[in-house]
Protein backbone atom coordinates (compact mmCIF):
# COMPACT_ATOMS: atom_id res chain seq x y z
CA UNK A 1 0.00 0.00 0.00
CA UNK A 2 1.25 3.47 -0.59
CA UNK A 3 0.49 6.78 1.11
CA UNK A 4 1.46 9.41 -1.28
CA UNK A 5 2.38 12.54 0.33
CA UNK A 6 2.65 15.55 -1.59
CA UNK A 7 3.70 18.77 -0.40
CA UNK A 8 4.78 17.14 2.83
CA UNK A 9 8.48 17.91 2.87
CA UNK A 10 10.24 21.48 3.52
CA UNK A 11 12.76 21.93 1.66
CA UNK A 12 14.51 24.32 3.73
CA UNK A 13 14.52 21.93 6.77
CA UNK A 14 15.07 18.80 4.93
CA UNK A 15 12.36 17.33 6.72
CA UNK A 16 8.88 15.46 5.95
CA UNK A 17 6.03 16.07 7.91
CA UNK A 18 3.08 12.82 8.94
CA UNK A 19 0.62 12.69 10.80
CA UNK A 20 1.17 10.79 14.64
CA UNK A 21 -2.37 9.20 14.03
CA UNK A 22 -1.90 8.03 10.65
CA UNK A 23 1.66 6.63 11.19
CA UNK A 24 -0.23 4.58 14.25
CA UNK A 25 -3.21 3.85 12.17
CA UNK A 26 -0.88 2.52 9.60
CA UNK A 27 1.33 0.16 12.20
CA UNK A 28 -2.19 -1.37 13.18
CA UNK A 29 -3.74 -1.61 9.50
CA UNK A 30 -0.51 -3.46 8.38
CA UNK A 31 -0.37 -5.50 11.13
CA UNK A 32 -3.86 -6.69 10.98
CA UNK A 33 -3.95 -7.46 6.87
CA UNK A 34 0.24 -8.19 6.69
CA UNK A 35 -0.05 -5.82 4.49
CA UNK A 36 3.48 -3.65 3.80
CA UNK A 37 2.85 0.72 3.53
CA UNK A 38 4.82 2.83 2.16
CA UNK A 39 5.09 6.86 2.21
CA UNK A 40 5.85 8.14 -1.55
CA UNK A 41 6.89 11.74 -0.88
CA UNK A 42 6.82 14.28 -4.01
CA UNK A 43 10.90 13.88 -4.68
CA UNK A 44 10.09 10.08 -4.77
CA UNK A 45 11.57 9.19 -1.31
CA UNK A 46 9.99 6.48 0.46
CA UNK A 47 9.88 5.42 4.17
CA UNK A 48 7.32 3.39 6.06
CA UNK A 49 5.52 3.88 9.04
CA UNK A 50 8.84 1.89 10.97
CA UNK A 51 11.29 4.51 10.01
CA UNK A 52 8.82 7.40 11.17
CA UNK A 53 8.71 6.01 14.90
CA UNK A 54 12.28 5.07 14.57
CA UNK A 55 13.20 8.65 14.02
CA UNK A 56 10.53 9.47 17.09
CA UNK A 57 10.73 13.46 16.34
CA UNK A 58 7.64 15.16 16.84
CA UNK A 59 7.05 18.21 15.40
CA UNK A 60 5.94 21.20 17.11
CA UNK A 61 2.27 22.29 18.18
CA UNK A 62 1.14 24.30 15.63
CA UNK A 63 -2.12 26.56 15.26
CA UNK A 64 -2.16 26.32 11.61
CA UNK A 65 -3.26 23.62 8.81
CA UNK A 66 -5.19 20.95 10.65
CA UNK A 67 -3.63 21.01 13.87
CA UNK A 68 -3.26 17.50 13.91
CA UNK A 69 0.14 16.08 15.73
CA UNK A 70 2.77 15.16 13.78
CA UNK A 71 6.21 13.77 13.36
CA UNK A 72 9.06 15.12 11.53
CA UNK A 73 11.49 12.89 9.31
CA UNK A 74 14.77 13.63 7.68
CA UNK A 75 14.59 13.13 4.25
CA UNK A 76 18.35 11.28 4.68
CA UNK A 77 16.37 8.43 6.12
CA UNK A 78 14.78 8.62 2.91
CA UNK A 79 14.96 5.46 0.37
CA UNK A 80 15.23 5.47 -3.10
CA UNK A 81 11.69 4.72 -4.70
CA UNK A 82 13.92 2.35 -7.47
CA UNK A 83 14.73 0.21 -4.30
CA UNK A 84 11.32 -0.81 -2.80
CA UNK A 85 9.38 -0.52 -6.31
CA UNK A 86 11.52 -1.09 -8.82
CA UNK A 87 12.72 1.13 -11.79
CA UNK A 88 10.10 2.93 -13.28
CA UNK A 89 9.21 2.11 -16.69
CA UNK A 90 11.03 4.03 -19.95
CA UNK A 91 9.03 7.35 -21.16
CA UNK A 92 7.21 7.85 -17.66
CA UNK A 93 7.83 10.96 -16.28
CA UNK A 94 8.43 11.22 -12.39
CA UNK A 95 7.24 14.81 -12.32
CA UNK A 96 3.94 14.34 -13.98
Amino acid sequence: MIDCKADMTSRGSGRHAIERAAVKAHLHFGAAFDLPLHYVFDDMGVLDPIDVKLARRPGPHSRIGSRAPYYLVTTRMDRRFDDIFGSVPTGVDRAA
